[in-house]
């Protein structure tokens, strides 16, 4: 996924299947039972065709509708297609089903986080915890929705003790990072984000979110080799740009700056930051002609900064807003 202000990682539960070879033409005569169904179902999951795991799943259930690991796993293929309703539903017969099953309560507790009910996905994770208090990724999920709460303390406490579970766990070192920056504790994230990136050493957001600490900071240089390695491992990554490009703004190196604002805008072009960052950039060079052509089309995208900024100067940028606001020249 994609990381925002609200990033983090949780963990999903899904039975691990028997793993069949894909001999496709035998396996298919195999297809009889419940259980032949639901594993050919995991290995459609596995291999991310969801709308075919969820035919699977169901032709399961068809065939058993008490069969509990299947709702839970056809909750998970709904998941992954965005439907977050009809995931809930399976995960509530799944409980239904069987109370003691810690895994749909784990994975119905992140579709309610997933959907901004932080509260009630964290009933979900006391209950699976309860029913497996060793559950590592069940702390580090309850961590996250304590953090989108802003209950930053006791998101800590959950990611401490996930790391207590277990000391090699990535996703709790990055998690505990971000709230220990959300606290302002500034050399502690370094430190987590270090040691997820000590695990491993392919995490492009360990390295984003360690420069975005180390701008904070004011060590931009630092900032800048971070943002170097996240680009070097996630090229696509629009955030990154904007955020170097802002890092070598404030080493006044606008030209360099320039560089990549012009990147992230081509993956990103309506980001009205980008637009108003590149606008200070080519002011501070003194090509005031394009500063103003990017403050306006930033105004246009709804910039408050850009919007004072034009008015101050008295240039007229509301002219180029079309009927109901829409962007005529926002590219």
């Amino acid at each position: 996924m994609r990381p925002n202000a609200n990033k983090h990682i949780t963990v999903q539960f899904n039975p691990s299947p028997l793993l069949v070879k894909k001999e496709e033409d035998t396996y298919q005569e195999k297809l009889e039972t419940e259980k032949d169904w639901y594993i050919k179902g995991q290995q459609l999951l596995k291999d991310a065709e969801y709308e075919d795991a969820i035919e699977a799943f169901s032709r399961a259930i068809e065939l058993n509708p008490e069969y509990v690991k299947a709702y839970n796993s056809r909750g998970v293929a709904y998941d992954e297609i965005g439907d977050y309703q009809q995931a809930i539903r399976d995960y509530d017969r799944a409980i239904e089903l069987n109370p003691e099953y810690a895994t749909a309560y784990n994975n119905r507790g992140m579709v309610y986080d997933g959907l901004g009910d932080s509260q009630r996905a964290i009933c979900d994770y006391d209950k699976a915890i309860e029913l497996k208090p060793e559950s590592v990724v069940v702390y580090n999920n309850r961590g996250v929705a304590y953090r989108n709460l802003g209950d930053y303390q006791r998101a800590i406490e959950n990611y401490d003790k996930a790391l207590e579970l277990n000391p090699q766990y990535t996703a709790a070192y990055f998690n505990r990072g971000l709230a220990h920056g959300n606290f302002g504790n500034h050399q502690e994230a370094i430190k987590d984000f270090g040691r997820a990136i000590e695990l491993n050493p392919r995490f492009a957001l360990a390295y984003y979110d360690r420069g975005v600490t180390y701008a904070q900071l004011g060590d931009y240089q630092q900032a800048i080799c971070d943002y170097g390695k996240t680009i070097e491992l996630d090229p696509e990554y629009a955030a990154v740009y904007c955020n170097i490009g802002a890092a070598y703004a404030q080493l006044g190196n606008y030209h360099q700056a320039i560089k990549y604002y012009d990147k992230s805008i081509a993956l990103n072009p309506e980001s009205a930051k980008d637009y108003n960052n590149r606008g200070h950039a080519y002011a501070e060079i003194g090509n005031d002609k394009k500063a103003i052509e990017d403050y306006k089309v930033a105004a246009i995208l709804g910039h408050k900064k850009a919007q004072d900024f034009l008015r101050k100067e008295g240039i007229d940028w509301q002219g180029e807003l079309g009927l109901g606001g829409e962007v005529l020249n926002g590219k």
